[in-house]
């Protein structure tokens, strides 16, 4: 079973045992699954209200990729997607450490989101098609649509 998790800007579908774990007044939300997961799953929004639009294309989430890359010091990524439907996405994973840290750039073109998901490395694939669905159902909304 799925529900509903909604956010200011976006929204996505979860199983029921995962949920919003973010604190108040936070700017990015968290979420995981509190009482049997291993990790946790976190977006961070860049939503366009108005203004010239910014046209948001791949090859730019795929330098924003390379920036937080490289502005993490992280190694090589593996496991490299690059996607143009429903919604623009550049996806890379790497061992940081002792973990697992998976992100996604993800994009409509006008908004963006950075999603990131950390565990300890041995456990990188307990959650790991949880976490493909959810940020595969992210949708962008008005912040009229969020209920």
């Amino acid at each position: 079973m799925t529900h509903v998790l909604s956010f200011p800007g976006f929204r996505v579908l979860a199983s029921t045992h995962w949920e919003d774990l973010s604190e108040a007044g936070q700017t990015c939300f968290t979420l995981g699954d509190p009482k049997h997961g291993v990790g946790a799953l976190q977006f961070s929004t860049a939503l366009y209200r108005s203004g010239a639009a910014p046209h948001i294309s791949l090859s730019g989430l795929r330098r924003m990729r390379e920036d937080f890359e490289r502005s993490r010091r992280l190694e090589e990524p593996f496991d490299l997607i690059e996607k143009v439907e429903p919604l623009m996405a550049v996806v890379g994973s790497y061992h940081y450490g002792g973990d697992f840290l998976r992100v996604w750039f993800v994009s409509d073109g006008l908004n963006a989101i950075l999603a990131t998901y950390v565990c300890a490395w041995p456990d990188r694939d307990v959650e790991a098609d949880e976490c493909l669905r959810i940020v595969g159902s992210i949708q962008f909304v008005s912040d009229k649509q969020v209920s």
